[in-house]
């Protein structure tokens, strides 16, 4: 490797020391600088470099950048030659080292054992680098006085390697001696301290040959130096001091005297430890003597003789003799320092339970103090310690115990406030003092349990417990962690209230640490937490508390598995991070934790989901239960999913939240104070005073609240004092509060009523978002179980995306549980999520804007892609290598399903198709029915996929069941035909209908009832042979049909009228009830109406269908009925095209019926037409069709009945009304009336003429039209030329004078074409060259009649009339100079599309030589 390309690669490497901060790419770093050690190039300017950045990094303190320089420093020596090439870069290396240790070795435990780890591994792997390493300290070539941290860790090392250790161990004792007892200035602690794993294994001969003699050598000639070190040293030390103790302590006692305080106390401490650690009664008493000795000087001495006499007293019960217990009890009468050692002195005694006996005598003393204590705060200490005595007393003296119950102690003690050890308290006490009172709450707890129970709050002792267990003193916690396992050993019943407190005391920690993260300010000292322990130390205490726990009460899991997922121990880490710790250490201590959940899950997620877990008002204990439920999700997901759901399916604010009205949603939004009828509406503010005027700057002379009072006293008209007291305030207030209005009390109280409202939906909203939450975090848990719970999960989720007050929780939920999706189509979770939400929370409208519309991919510049196009390339990726499992497909399908019901074809309808097409599989549990449903809608807009879809809904029925066939054939519905015939089709192929083994079943009979009545023959073909399949009668249950008259498709509406007309035909007894009901439903759909829009007219269309279509199965007796209902209701109908079918349904009733039933039917409609009605519009619309109801019927009469020509002129009168159902009604009926009409026939024609061409209504011109029509066909053709119509007509279609007559002319041509049909068409030929000019037309009127009126003709011709008239239509074509030929056009193209029989026209056009002149028609 070049040196340029050695030095880029090494800039580059050191460049990621602050970039990257995660596992994997520093592993990769390390991997490239391991291979780069091996080049000799690339070695020595990682080198170089590497111990420059080493000394900058000093300056910034950066523990994770000095451990990372160090694991590289450690690659160096072990992956290179580096060590062999320069001892003296070595050495700077080394040095580097130690300075970095000692920053990274005060960070965290996890810091240094990573720190410690990485070092004890290069020794390991390279043990030359380990003994090179111990000969420069030796020679002091590595500096480690001021960085002690890399000498203890070749210590440690050494410790683990006996062999290593028993080389080396003299030269670690020479340095000790050298470097710290020795030395000539004062060792630093921490020096001293690097050794104490020395210390530890020091032997007899070590420390008499070696430590004593330099110790004793210093402590004569320079105390001041070694005190503190020694005091270390003996420590730590593991050996009996009886030998050495009294050498030692003749040099230490003169500086116990010493007027330096720091000196004193380092001499009593040295006293102390001697006197602890020797366990010769001889020796001890020696000492004592030698404390004797000195015994007149200060207290120091004298509470370190104490001491001496303590550990004499534990370990020779025979030897406190009367003497001794005076001494201590007149002690125990000394001034608070001497008292209170005194008092330790007796709890060490107190440590034998045989030299309890023997200072038994003390109790009257004793118990005199514990009173003094708890009543005088001051002497609180005293107390404790007292009562630590006198509690060990009555353990073993049962008379004592009396004396203790006598005095009223345990009474006493339960009165102290806030505790009998207050934590605020203990965090000010010493380790000595703190250990004491651990041991006081043990000795309670354990040896007076019932005395506790009773009398003390044992809350207030376990508050202590866990400030003790989680102390950041070592040995208080060590102490405190046998005190626990003691206490619930002893006290089971306490388990639950520890873990209860510990949950608190974790949430109370999380607060302190949230405060002092978010506030610069100096965060206020909490009572149960004085400060905030490591998350090391939590842990610990929670694994200590749960394996005692788990000792004496096994169904506590629930509490462990609670609080190990508290936030405040997960912080940042995995959430189940300290679970599978606390597990793995509790299956070491031998407690098989899942087991017992297994066996009690039920009671673990109804505790969860609980007041004490999920639903407790501590977001803390809310999440604590979520990540709780969460890791239960990944142990036990069946079982854990099962009581979720049962807990979800019960949840009252479930059923709540459905039930809340608009007005309490808009409650809840407004803000407090307001209410919901003033949001969005101004309010003026009274303004009084703060709009006087007041002085400014320099000129003022009164402060704010004296200027404000005086301007209100001034403006008042009353001298107010400016200091006004609270009682004259609350005077004033009652004053105010009697002068409300009626009107304000009343608005107070609707605020009190809204504010109850508000608070029932925040509890609504709180517990459903708290569902909400476990539910996404249990999914995410354990992503394979939820993927098969996902159509029942999202099936919850997705009614509440549109709830107003929980729509943005749900979307978090629904973006966790789409990340459940199967892989690769989870990545697009959020995507999938988004247009979930939006399918349900949009409008239809709004949401076809976003699918890409076929055209939109001719531009040159590609789009950006939008939603639901992300969407569909992520399931067309995810569908490359197959169908996505049927539980994802479930969740996905309504994205597709929204696509497809496009009204128009979008871009994405082929893909989509595509994707569906894969999913067809007949076992699987699909969406079959809504895939139905969109295949159906699919096929009626594009008909163009019918050759895809056909067979794709072949396929969708195999698998439906028998309960499914009903919705199937929805698709009978459809509009287009061949919808029809594909639903029809596919329904044969299900099972139960292709084997004939089809239950009876309404819908499906009414279903395919309609269907065999469909107004296409090959639908009802097809439909024929399906019921034959169903093999039932249809029987006299008609709702189905009833509901289809009102359909949205008029086929269906019409089929369903066909449909009932034949089951009336089959069960006449029916068809009173049917009128009945169908009666009913006019008068319901009559009253749907909203904003002036008629929104049942469709259902009473399809009651005109029926009534018509039931015309011929009607009984005499059910004439006068249904005749009276169209008389009182239908004809009055106000949507037109249902009175025209209403009248309709009428004349074919009468047709039918008439002829004998003359008699019954004409007094009906001649008693409505005689009398008079107040309601003038709708008695003349009622009156126009009874009058077309009574020439119906007329053509029954005689033809010299004189009613004849009554009847006729009514029609006649009729013909003005402006509607063309009525009017072709009434030509209708004019037609059989004319045979009474011979003689006035001219008149009448002329009449009719006349209104024809000069009218100046456009609706009696059209009537006029119409009439004429009827009259001409009730007379005959040959009336025609006998009564000069034709030539009228032909004069009027030239008249240019009057386009009246013009129009009139084109609107009778159009009558009587459609009116007489292929009897009209040799006027047809005659009259084309006029109506082709009438295109040419300058009045736009003429025009459109002239269109009409070619409409009419030309799909009246037959084949033999369309021959003859296209030669003069092609020969005229060309001709016409007014206007270009288009008009012509549209007519040729009329005649082509409307031709019975195209054939002839084609062969005909071929055959002249005029096709090619006129190719562009």
């Amino acid at each position: 490797m070049s040196t340029e390309l050695a030095s880029m690669l090494v800039e580059i490497i050191f460049k990621t020391l602050c970039i990257y901060d995660d596992r994997g790419s520093r592993k990769a770093v390390d991997d490239v600088i391991e291979k780069g050690l091996g080049d000799a190039t690339f070695m020595k300017s990682f080198a170089a470099t590497l111990v420059q950045v080493m000394e900058k990094q000093l300056k910034f303190q950066s523990r994770i950048g000095c451990y990372r320089l160090l694991n590289w420093s450690c690659l160096l020596l072990s992956r290179s030659q580096f060590s062999s090439v320069s001892k003296n870069a070595l050495c700077r290396v080394a040095a580097v080292q130690a300075s970095l240790l000692h920053i990274v070795m005060q960070g965290s435990f996890r810091e240094r054992r990573a720190c410690k780890k990485t070092f004890f591994h290069l020794f390991s792997q390279s043990p030359h680098i380990y003994q090179t390493y111990i000969e420069e300290l030796k020679d002091a070539r590595i500096p480690y006085t001021d960085c002690p941290e890399l000498f203890g860790l070749l210590l440690e090392f050494s410790i683990s390697v006996p062999s290593l250790f028993d080389k080396w161990k003299p030269t670690f004792l020479d340095v000790y001696v050298k470097s710290v007892l020795n030395a000539r200035e004062r060792a630093a602690k921490c020096l001293s301290e690097a050794f104490l794993p020395l210390f530890t294994y020091l032997s007899h001969e070590d420390f008499k040959n070696i430590m004593v003699p330099s110790s004793v050598k210093m402590l004569k000639r320079n105390p001041e130096l070694v005190l503190e070190s020694v005091g270390v040293l003996l420590k730590s030390v593991k050996l009996d001091m009886s030998k050495y103790a009294i050498e030692i302590l003749s040099v230490v006692l003169p500086q116990a005297r010493h007027a330096d305080e720091g000196r004193r106390l380092e001499a009593v401490g040295i006293i102390g430890c001697l006197s602890q650690k020797s366990s010769n009664p001889d020796a001890v008493e020696a000492m004592c003597n030698a404390v004797k000795s000195v015994i007149g000087g200060n207290e120091e001495v004298k509470l370190a003789s104490l001491r001496a006499i303590a550990s004499w007293g534990a370990r020779c019960p025979d030897g406190i003799q009367p003497d001794v217990i005076s001494f201590i009890s007149f002690g125990l009468k000394e001034k608070d320092a001497l008292r209170r050692g005194h008092l330790r002195c007796l709890r060490i005694i107190c440590k034998n339970a045989d030299s309890v006996v023997r200072i038994s005598s003390l109790l009257v003393p004793l118990i005199q103090l514990v009173k003094t204590g708890f009543t005088k705060a001051a002497q609180r200490l005293d107390g404790i310690y007292a009562l630590l005595c006198v509690a060990k007393i009555a353990v073993i003296d049962i008379k004592a115990d009396e004396i203790v119950s006598k005095e009223k102690i345990w009474s006493l003690i339960s009165q102290s406030e806030p505790s009998l050890v207050p934590v605020a308290v203990a965090s000010k006490l010493s380790v000595e003092d703190c250990l004491t009172c651990i041991e006081l709450v043990e000795v309670l707890l354990v040896d007076h349990p019932h005395r506790v129970l009773e009398y003390i709050s044992v809350r207030s002792l376990l508050q202590f417990v866990l400030y003790v267990i989680c102390h950041p003193s070592w040995d208080i916690r060590r102490a405190a962690y046998d005190c626990t396992k003691k206490i619930i050993g002893a006290v089971p019943q306490v388990s639950e209230a520890i873990f209860l407190e510990f949950s608190s005391y974790l949430s109370i920690v999380g607060e302190k640490l949230f405060l002092l993260k978010t506030s610069d300010a100096e965060s206020t000292t909490d009572a149960q937490v004085p400060f905030v322990p490591s998350v090391e130390v939590l842990v610990k205490a929670l694994v200590v508390i749960s394996s005692a726990v788990l000792a004496s009460t096994p169904s506590a899991c629930v509490q462990i598995i609670f609080c190990s997922h508290h936030p405040c121990l997960v912080g940042t880490a995995k959430r189940n991070a300290v679970w599978r710790r606390l597990q793995k250490c509790l299956q070491t201590l031998g407690f098989d934790v899942i087991s017992l959940i297994c066996a009690d899950v039920g009671n673990i997620c109804k505790i969860l989901l609980g007041p004490m877990g999920l639903m407790s008002a501590n977001l803390s204990d809310q999440e604590a239960a979520i990540y709780s439920l969460s890791t239960l999700m990944s142990i036990m997901p069946k079982d854990t999913y099962a009581e979720f759901e049962k807990y979800l399916n019960n949840l009252p604010d479930r059923f709540a939240h459905d039930t809340l009205s608009q007005n309490e949603i808009q409650i809840f939004h407004t803000p407090e104070g307001m209410l919901s009828s003033e949001q969005g509406v101004y309010v003026a503010e009274s303004v009084v005073a703060k709009n006087t005027k007041q002085a400014k700057g320099r000129f003022r002379v009164y402060d704010n609240h004296e200027d404000m009072d005086h301007a209100s006293s001034s403006h008042s008209g009353k001298r107010e004092q400016v200091a006004t007291g609270k009682k004259e305030t609350g005077k004033s207030t009652k004053k105010a509060d009697k002068g409300k209005t009626a009107k304000e009390e009343a608005r107070e109280m609707q605020l009190r009523e809204e504010a109850c409202t508000r608070e029932k939906v925040m509890v609504i909203q709180k517990n459903l978002c708290l569902m909400l939450k476990a539910l996404g975090e249990m999914a995410l848990a354990n992503p394979i179980f939820t993927h098969s719970q996902l159509p029942s999960l999202v099936g919850f989720v997705n009614p509440l995306l549109w709830s107003p007050i929980l729509c943005d929780v749900a979307y978090e939920t629904m973006v966790k549980l789409s990340k459940c999706i199967a892989p690769p189509l989870c990545n697009w979770a959020i995507d999938i999520a988004t247009a979930l939400r939006v399918i349900v929370t949009e409008e239809n409208n709004v949401l076809w804007d976003p699918f890409p519309s076929i055209g939109e991919g001719d531009t040159n510049e590609r789009p950006s892609l939008g939603l639901f196009e992300r969407v569909i390339n992520g399931l067309s990726s995810s569908c490359k290598c197959g169908p996505l499992p049927v539980d994802s497909f479930t969740i996905v399908f309504p994205i597709m399903e929204r696509i497809l019901l496009s009204p128009k074809k979008t871009g994405l309808h082929d893909d989509v198709l595509q994707i569906l097409f894969l999913h067809m599989d007949p076992i699987l549990p699909l969406p079959r029915l809504r895939m139905l449903s969109v295949l159906y809608h699919v096929l009626g807009v594009v008909p163009a996929y019918q050759t895809s879809i056909v067979p794709a809904l072949n396929e969708l029925c195999l698998g439906l069941q028998t309960d499914e066939v009903a919705p199937a054939l929805n698709g009978v519905y459809a509009k287009d035909v061949h919808v029809r015939m594909a639903c029809l089709n596919a329904i044969k192929c299900i099972p139960a209908v292709a084997s004939r083994s089809l239950p009876q079943n309404v819908e499906v009979a009414t279903s395919i009832w309609i269907a065999l009545h469909d107004p296409e023959k090959p639908v009802a073909e097809v439909a024929e042979d399906v019921w034959d399949r169903y093999g039932y009668d249809f029987g006299t249950d008609y709702s189905g049909l009833f509901k289809a008259l009102s359909h949205v498709n008029y086929t269906v509406r019409l089929a369903a009228a066909e449909a009932l007309a034949t089951a009336l035909d089959e069960n006449p007894h029916t068809i009173q009830e049917c009128l009945s009901t169908l009666f009913s439903l006019y008068i319901r759909d009559v009253s749907f109406s909203e904003d002036n829009i008629d929104a049942g007219w469709l259902g009473r269309q399809g009651i005109a269908l029926a009534l018509h279509s039931a015309a011929d199965v009607l009984r005499t007796k059910d004439l006068p009925v249904v005749m009276t209902f169209l008389i009182s209701r239908a004809l009055a109908d106000i949507n037109a095209d249902v009175r025209g079918r209403m009248i309709n349904a009428g004349i074919m009733i009468i047709d039918k019926h008439g002829r004998d039933n003359v008699a019954l039917l004409f007094p009906i409609f001649e008693n409505y037409l005689n009398k008079k009605s107040s309601d003038e519009e709708k008695y003349d619309l009622v009156r126009e069709g009874v009058v077309i109801f009574t020439g119906a019927l007329a053509k029954h009469l005689a033809k010299d009945d004189p009613k004849v020509h009554a009847v006729v002129e009514k029609l006649l009168d009729v013909l003005n009304t402006p509607s063309e159902s009525v009017q072709r009604a009434v030509s209708t009926c004019l037609s059989p009336l004319m045979q009474s009409k011979q003689e006035d026939a001219p008149a009448l024609v002329s009449r009719l003429l006349d209104q024809l061409m000069k009218s100046d209504k456009y609706g009696e011109r059209r009537g006029a039209a119409f009439g004429l029509a009827g009259v001409v066909k009730g007379f005959g053709i040959s009336c025609l030329k006998k009564y000069g119509i034709a030539a009228a007509l032909r004069e009027g279609l030239t008249d240019r004078n009057s386009a009246k007559c013009r129009e009139g002319a084109l609107l009778e041509f159009e009558c009587l074409c459609d009116k007489l049909g292929k009897l009209f068409e040799p006027y047809v030929i005659q009259m084309l060259p006029l109506l082709l000019v009438s295109f040419s037309d300058q009045v736009v009127a003429v025009r459109e009649a002239a269109e009409c009126a070619a409409r009419a003709m030309m799909s009246q011709l037959s084949a033999q009339g369309v021959k003859l008239v296209l030669p003069s239509l092609l020969k005229i074509g060309g001709c016409i100079m007014y206007k270009p030929p288009i008009c012509m056009f549209l007519v040729l193209f009329t005649v082509i599309f409307l031709a019975t029989n195209i054939c002839p026209v084609i062969s005909f056009i071929y055959s002249r030589t005029l096709f090619n002149q006129y190719s562009v028609a």
